[in-house]
């Protein structure tokens, strides 16, 4: 055998031991996508888990308030707490309860029937409203408080009506503990703090805003509330 059919042999095992290789590689590749594939898949499967389990935990949490404050409706069984004021109003009742709970616990059950009434007036009672300016829901939480109402309460859906309600009553309780003035608390939570100052500012101490909610708490107080 010459040189030249030696060189040729050997030209040919190269590109027979590269294809081999390429095939290899091709191979090991597509094991390597498949495995990380599948890593996603589990990995997506393992995060809804963890998300579900979030909202059944806040469905726990919700419905131990209810019961460990005395009422909890379901189907035609009710169980009322006592002396919890109820309103013929386009909310349910068991979120009246929730409303409630929460204005206790905040330190501002005295506000429970203003907290209604700037459900009223911002949504009218309905929990799927956006505004166009980008307020969400039924106490209408503006998009600008969104991140930080979600670090500090957990909050994941401004739709929800719960979750609407927790937000609204954590802001609005800050407010009125801290102003002692119905008016000037509504007027921040309309306005923003800032821009309820500059009215201050300007000897303004009540707006179309605050007296609309105050005069539908009358409303509730002494037309609608329930015996």
């Amino acid at each position: 055998m010459d040189k030249n059919q030696q060189r040729k042999i050997a030209k040919r095992r190269r590109v027979v031991c590269n294809l081999l290789y390429l095939s290899l590689i091709v191979v090991a590749v597509w094991f390597i996508a498949a495995s990380i594939n599948e890593s996603n898949q589990q990995v997506t499967k393992l995060q809804a888990v963890i998300e579900e389990k979030e909202v059944l935990q806040r469905e726990v949490n919700r419905l131990e308030i209810v019961v460990s404050k005395g009422a909890f409706f379901q189907e035609d069984t009710e169980w009322v707490a006592e002396n919890v004021p109820y309103y013929d109003i386009k909310l349910s009742q068991e979120l009246q309860l929730y409303t409630y709970n929460r204005c206790a616990d905040l330190g501002i059950s005295e506000y429970y029937e203003l907290v209604l009434a700037m459900m009223w007036q911002e949504s009218d009672f309905k929990p799927n409203v956006i505004s166009k300016t980008n307020d969400y829901g039924l106490m209408q939480i503006n998009i600008c408080n969104h991140d930080w109402l979600s670090k500090e309460l957990g909050i994941t859906d401004f739709l929800d009506p719960y979750q609407s309600i927790d937000a609204g009553t954590h802001i609005i309780a800050s407010l009125l503990l801290k102003y002692e003035d119905p008016h000037k608390a509504l007027m921040a939570y309309n306005y923003g703090e800032a821009g309820a100052r500059n009215h201050w500012n300007r000897g303004t101490y009540t707006s179309s805003y605050s007296r609309k909610i105050v005069e539908k708490q009358e409303t509730l107080l002494n037309q609608l509330r329930i015996e």
